[in-house]
């Protein structure tokens, strides 16, 4: 007896289906991992920015001044500042908002390079720079014109960006 017309696929067509799907997922992921370390770096670049105008947000809506202090290449922290002492040494009435360590956070990929003399930006009741607390040297950027500047860039030298953050305490990225 002759069956007509059979309809379905064979096991040969099910598996030839299969191994092409694990074939294009297998490269999306590499690709993935390929550009794993330019999403961390693109994060910890967002996340810094972020914590920057998180601490001139503070000093605003506070009415206080709000000091981000960079502690190593892979560490800062942002430190509201009580009363009118000096503003670069740390006093027992600070009160510490956040301290971020971009190594540990982004696995050693990223790391912070300011040209800041005392390695401080403070942000003043107003949001702005507060200048008179600090001297910077000035990197010659046309990105930046007139304004400080903080970089941050992969460990392995591969990408590299620049924050800057002028007088009135508008920052950006260029």
């Amino acid at each position: 007896m002759k069956i007509k017309n059979e309809k379905g696929f064979t096991l040969i067509e099910l598996m030839v289906v299969l191994v092409i799907i694990i074939v294009v997922i297998g490269l999306g992921i590499a690709a993935y991992f390929a550009n794993l370390p330019h999403l961390r770096f693109t994060s910890a670049t967002r996340d810094f920015v972020n914590n920057l105008r998180m601490a001139q947000q503070i000093a605003a809506k506070e009415n206080s001044r709000v000091r981000v202090t960079f502690r190593t290449t892979t560490s800062y922290e942002v430190v509201k500042i009580v009363g009118d002492q000096d503003p670069i040494g740390f006093v027992a009435n600070d009160v510490t908002i956040k301290t971020v360590d971009i190594g540990a956070q982004y696995k050693d990929t990223v790391q912070l390079q300011t040209p800041l003399a005392n390695n401080n930006i403070v942000f003043g009741r107003l949001g702005a720079v507060d200048t008179s607390t600090f001297t910077f040297t000035t990197i010659a950027d046309p990105n930046c014109p007139s304004e400080f500047m903080v970089g941050i860039e992969r460990s392995d030298g591969s990408e590299a960006r620049n924050v800057c953050i002028n007088n009135s305490g508008r920052i950006r990225l260029p």
